[in-house]
């Protein structure tokens, strides 16, 4: 929806020649896609990470899958929406300048959005420093009474 056509020249013969400039919009496409999925990966990794209770595994797994089928959809729904913004042409003349409809170029620019995810949270799990990742509570800070209420024996405390 935000990028803009590639344009042709219609040759004889059904042919056709990009005009000078216009393939860079082949890039286009790809780089919003992996921008807007780097950010949305990144984004989703810290929002599941500050659901403090559930942390572990399979909350990671769960990050992925729905990264993939997240990522997924946006690929589905862009080329949808690109399609009715530019409708294929079937009758052209030569010398007629025809837009094309821009795509993803390669569907290994889906697996960005879930690598990035993955990433971040693994990151977050490695910077963790509980066992447990947080899920439970800390346990209180022990001040000087508190020895002597765990083990039974009188505290001597030494005043100067």
């Amino acid at each position: 929806m935000l990028v803009p056509a590639q344009h042709f020249l219609v040759l004889s013969g059904g042919r056709a020649t990009s005009l000078t400039s216009e393939s860079n919009h082949q890039f286009d496409a790809v780089a919003l896609f992996l921008c807007l999925g780097l950010i949305l990966g990144v984004l989703s990794a810290v929002a599941v990470w500050l659901w403090r209770s559930v942390r572990g595994a399979v909350v990671l797994a769960g990050l992925l899958i729905g990264s993939m089928v997240g990522t997924a959809a946006a690929a589905l729904v862009g080329l949808g929406v690109a399609r009715l913004r530019f409708p294929e042409v079937t009758d052209v003349t030569v010398g007629q300048i025809v837009p094309a409809t821009p795509g993803i170029g390669t569907p290994m620019a889906l697996i960005l959005q879930p690598f990035a995810a993955a990433l971040v949270y693994l990151l977050l799990v490695s910077l963790n420093p509980r066992d447990d990742l947080g899920v439970t509570p800390a346990p209180a800070a022990a001040g000087p009474d508190s020895a002597s209420a765990i083990d039974g024996s009188p505290q001597a405390h030494v005043t100067e």
